[in-house]
């Protein structure tokens, strides 16, 4: 699922990252999104890059799973990848793993913004108060890219419960008619299915419009979200089979009006862009 983007002119990126963007209190999350993830051992949640808001909801997921299971093994996954003899554990580690990572000063997609470093963040905080919590980093930057990422996640599954959180034709179950993806590989998705039918489910987060930053068709930039068809803001909902068919999801969750979350480590180009308008 893919929104209709407009590249828009950014805000400067230094004063936008410097903003705490998530919270650290246990928010909800709707009941339908608990319940289908409660039920199953893998879920994975596909986003559009680069906003506030669904690190935030990420967060609030992993908080209300912790709280229901406290003791319970849990994994949290994500699109960014791992560094030999780095595992994330502790703030420490997380410094080394950010200054080794070449994803975090370029390119800039969404995944290396400022929301997805808070996140990062909370996690192993919350892992110093619940050592029972993974962190996995499963991207794969070259080759099959969905075949690879697939292969790590499922290497790392052993019973336990997984929080997987990608872009959201990753998540995809299955390959689908869309026409945006018409020339795409099998989804990473559709390769965990295969395996785990009936532990496997796949939420997409969608939006009640806004912004967002990432790499598209003008380049790198804040970017206008569309307004989702399949769900009402702050709501979920299980798809239809017709719905799930077309989409390669269970299930919309969605988050509300959305806003560009900039990249962490900015350059002085990010900060004074002025990127062009689709007229």
């Amino acid at each position: 699922m893919t929104n209709t983007w407009k590249l828009l002119t950014p805000l400067l990126a230094g004063v936008a990252a410097s903003t705490p963007l998530l919270s650290s209190a246990c928010e909800p999350v709707p009941q339908l999104v608990m319940d289908t993830v409660q039920a199953k051992h893998i879920s994975l949640i596909g986003e559009s890059h680069g906003t506030k808001e669904t690190p935030q909801a990420f967060y609030n997921l992993v908080c209300n799973v912790l709280e229901k299971a406290p003791n319970e093994p849990l994994t949290v996954g994500f699109e960014l990848s791992a560094i030999k003899d780095i595992e994330l554990t502790d703030q420490a580690s997380l410094d080394s793993w950010l200054t080794a990572d070449d994803e975090w000063v370029a390119p800039h997609d969404g995944r290396s913004s400022e929301a997805m470093y808070q996140l990062l963040k909370r996690m192993v905080q919350t892992k110093q108060i619940h050592p029972n919590l993974s962190i996995l980093l499963f991207n794969e930057p070259t080759g099959n890219r969905d075949k690879l990422m697939a292969n790590n996640i499922i290497s790392a599954y052993h019973g336990q419960k997984m929080l997987l959180l990608a872009g959201n034709f990753h998540t995809q179950l299955k390959q689908t008619d869309n026409p945006d993806f018409a020339n795409a590989p099998a989804p990473m998705g559709s390769y965990i299915f295969t395996q785990y039918p009936q532990q496997t489910t796949s939420i997409v987060i969608s939006y009640g419009g806004g912004t967002q930053w990432a790499w598209g068709d003008e380049g790198k930039g804040v970017y206008s979200v569309g307004k989702s068809k399949l769900t009402q803001p702050l709501q979920a909902r299980i798809l239809n089979a017709a719905e799930a068919a077309r989409t390669g999801y269970d299930m919309a969750w969605n988050v509300g009006e959305v806003h560009a979350s900039y990249p962490h480590i900015h350059t002085e180009a990010d900060d004074s862009a002025r990127m062009p308008t689709k007229g």
